[in-house]
C-alpha cells in the first residue's frame, strides 16, 4: 500500500496518479499484475467494485481520488460517454441510467 500512495500526488480538486500510465490512464503492478490505479485506490479506500467499469465524475483519467469515481455497468459508461461527447448544453448530461442529476457537472 506504502508503495501505491507515494505514486499520488494529493492536490486541491484531484489525486492525481503519478507513477506510470497508458492511454493516460494509471497502471500500477500489484505483485501479481498490471491494474488501473484508479481500480487498486478504489478497493483498497472502499472496497469491491461491483460493476465493471469506473467512471471518472471529474474527467481526469489521472485521478484516483474515490469520490471523483462511481461503478458503472459497461452500457451505462458508454451512455455516460457519448453524452459527455456530444457536449449538450457545454456540460456532462447525466441519465436515467447513471442516478445523477442532470445538472450535476462539477465534483468535490
Amino acid at each position: 500500500a506504502v508503495r501505491f500512495w507515494e505514486k499520488v500526488k494529493k492536490t486541491r480538486k484531484c489525486w492525481i496518479w503519478t507513477g506510470g500510465k497508458s492511454h493516460g490512464y494509471g497502471r500500477f503492478w500489484d505483485g501479481k499484475r498490471m491494474r488501473m490505479a484508479h481500480h487498486v485506490a478504489y478497493e483498497m479506500l472502499v472496497g469491491p467494485i461491483n460493476q465493471p467499469d469506473l467512471h471518472h465524475k471529474c474527467d481526469n483519467k489521472e485521478c484516483v481520488k474515490p469520490k471523483h469515481l462511481k461503478p458503472l455497468t459497461r452500457m451505462a459508461h458508454v451512455h455516460l460517454s457519448m453524452d459527455f461527447l456530444r457536449g449538450r448544453n457545454g456540460r456532462r448530461i447525466a441519465n436515467e441510467v447513471t442516478g445523477w442529476p442532470a445538472e450535476t457537472s462539477s465534483v468535490e
